[in-house]
């Protein structure tokens, strides 16, 4: 099998050997479903990833009269290599072609079977039977942006039907920067940066939990010429800016007057203290005088003048606990202008994405049934995703369970930002450990775990492995994205990523996928 080149790929940088694409001990990546449209065909054989060199498509059908042979190979008319299942054993009369056991009829042998001994063959990996050693792609989740700040949940392999819901609108970062609207029950795509209008990268599915929004009326979240708002003396407020979201005149313009003291505007909600955030998005218009935000009513102001620009706009919060909290924004110097757009106050310790009118925003729940991609034996998941903000809390990659937290598997990012796996078995917890490196915000990550009975391991961002070698494994049913199945966790970023190989691949390979 010829060299023929390096593809830079998701999954880490794997070398491409025609027909296989390998990873860095030279087990084939491989998916075993008909090439679909997107395939790349180079020499006859069928590529997963459109050209990007994810997989080869394998097939296990009967071979067929119109097949060609390319190489020695064989395939099918749409490219798919001809292969055997020979885990259990090689089949009766097989032989081996330059080192690689074959059936009579021209299919290459393979095994899912762990490593232990084997040779590379042109840097293939083939064990002491000549079976190719295959890592098994069986599900991906490519969350492909439709538009419109929707994203695409279908499952790349086996078309695995997804459920997904939230019955409220929601907003979401679009490519040009702007924010939008998106429609219940429709998953959001999103563009990074999250805290600002700047254009950025496509980050994927965004997974948020519920929120509520303590800003009323409707209209004072972006007019503050609402009488919700007390204004003082010297302070200007128009209803006369651009917004967030490209609209004309749909948010407010705030212009300083000759004393700092009155230059402020304020809302008050009457409830006992507790843990909520004030954010706002603002704009410099003119000057460069200190701007300030409150919580307590001013008798402290926190300055995020560091923080705006005449640029675009950027999002500010402050997180206190104050007893009939009165929040909003002080602009200290005289004809100093600011736009403020999307005032929000919220339960929790961050600030989650806009929310246009009192009430719930509503949890987005995602989820795939394990069947028939999930192997109860062996597996492993591969998340790319993105971390907005700093948070000492819990928040799922994925999980997967019975609808339960008696049997469950899942990946986390820990209250410590290091990445956690937990295996619970009959209701009894068989593991729960962390990585040793962590996470910080905002910031990608790339994280892996893989399970087998007594051999369960997590890696992130290429970095040290961590095991546990005493685990029995769950029977499970659906997988949850971004969240636990009782809605609890929830990441509160995008996830740009999920793939799932149904063999425990070697830890060297963990390392590689997630460098």
């Amino acid at each position: 099998m010829e060299d023929t080149r390096q593809a830079e790929r998701q999954k880490g940088e794997d070398l491409v050997f025609r027909p296989f694409v390998l990873d860095d001990t030279g087990r084939p990546f491989v998916e075993l479903v008909a090439p679909d449209a997107d395939a790349a065909i180079i020499a006859g054989q069928a590529y997963v990833g459109n050209g990007t060199a994810d997989a080869v498509y394998l097939t296990t059908d009967a071979v067929a009269a119109a097949d060609g042979i390319v190489g020695g190979f064989r395939y099918t008319t749409a490219g798919a290599l001809r292969a055997y299942d020979a885990t259990a054993g090689l089949p009766a009369g097989s032989s081996t072609n330059q080192g690689i056991a074959m059936t009579t009829d021209g299919q290459v042998c393979y095994s899912t079977a762990a490593s232990g001994t084997y040779f590379n063959i042109a840097g293939v990996a083939v064990d002491l039977s000549g079976r190719v050693l295959i890592d098994l792609l069986t599900f991906e989740l490519l969350f492909a942006d439709l538009g419109a700040g929707v994203v695409s949940t279908v499952e790349a392999i086996n078309a695995t039907t997804p459920t997904f819901t939230r019955a409220t609108v929601a907003w979401t970062k679009l490519s040009t920067g702007l924010w939008a609207e998106v429609a219940s029950g429709s998953p959001r795509s999103f563009y990074g940066p999250n805290a600002n209008t700047v254009p950025g990268s496509y980050l994927g599915y965004l997974a948020e939990g519920a929120r509520t929004q303590l800003v009323t009326p409707d209209a004072s979240i972006r007019d503050m010429t609402d009488a919700a708002w007390v204004a003082g003396a010297t302070l200007t407020v128009a209803k006369t800016g651009i917004g967030i979201d490209g609209a004309a005149n749909s948010c407010s313009r705030l212009t300083g007057g000759a004393l700092e003291a009155t230059n402020t505007i304020l809302q008050t909600l009457t409830a006992a203290a507790s843990s909520r955030t004030y954010s706002v998005w603002l704009r410099r218009v003119t000057g460069t005088g200190t701007v300030s935000i409150t919580q307590d009513g001013g008798s402290t102001w926190t300055d995020v003048t560091s923080q705006i620009t005449d640029g675009y706009f950027t999002r500010v919060s402050l997180t206190d606990s104050v007893l009939n909290a009165a929040f909003g924004i002080r602009v200290s110097t005289l004809l100093d202008e600011v736009l403020a757009d999307f005032n929000q106050f919220e339960a929790g310790a961050f600030a989650s994405t806009p929310i246009p009118a009192a009430g719930a925003r509503n949890a987005d729940v995602l989820t795939y049934p394990t069947s028939p991609w999930l192997n109860a034996a062996a597996g492993t998941f591969l998340s790319d995703a993105y971390i907005p903000v700093v948070s000492a809390t819990n928040r799922r990659l994925l999980e997967i369970n019975d609808g339960t937290a008696n049997e469950r598997i899942y990946n986390q990012i820990n209250s410590l930002n290091q990445a956690n796996m937990a295996v619970t078995d009959g209701g009894v917890g068989q593991a729960d450990f962390n990585t040793t490196n962590t996470v910080s915000a905002p910031a990608s990550l790339k994280c892996a775990i893989a399970y087998a009975a007594n051999d369960l391991a997590i890696c992130l961002d290429g970095g040290a492995l961590n095991t546990d070698t005493s685990a029995t494994l769950p029977t499970v049913t659906t997988l949850h994205i971004g969240r636990t199945n009782s809605g609890a966790a929830e990441l509160n970023g995008p996830i740009r990523r999920v793939t799932y190989y149904a063999v425990r691949l070697p830890n060297a390979e963990l390392q590689a996928l997630t460098a």
